[in-house]
């Protein structure tokens, strides 16, 4: 049986930072609807942009989700980013961290 959870491997030295790094990133997926309806690329790439860049943490998805929605941001591709931001509340609803000690 396939497991629905995505898995996370993070440093249990960063286990005091990520339910806020989490917070930001439900955060960020509430502001993604108004901002295509309002069709704010720019704010739309700049949260791509931050998305791809805050990967760095074990979050492989976002990193590279964060580069797909700012390449869709850049050519203002509404219906990618709509799609990208199911993927994106989808992987918010699975994700298990997991803590461990890494050398």
């Amino acid at each position: 049986m396939m497991s629905n959870k995505n898995i996370v491997i993070i440093d249990e030295d960063l286990k005091e930072i990520i339910p806020g790094y989490m917070k930001h990133r439900d955060e960020d997926l509430q502001k993604i609807p108004k901002l295509l309806e309002e069709k704010d690329f720019k704010s739309l790439k700049t949260i791509g942009h931050q998305l791809k860049g805050s990967g760095g943490y074990g979050f492989d998805f976002f990193t590279d989700l964060g580069k797909r929605m700012e390449d869709a941001a850049l050519k203002m591709d509404a219906g990618l980013i709509e799609a990208q931001m199911k993927e994106f509340a989808y992987f918010l609803a699975t994700v298990e961290i997991v803590y461990e000690t890494i050398d």
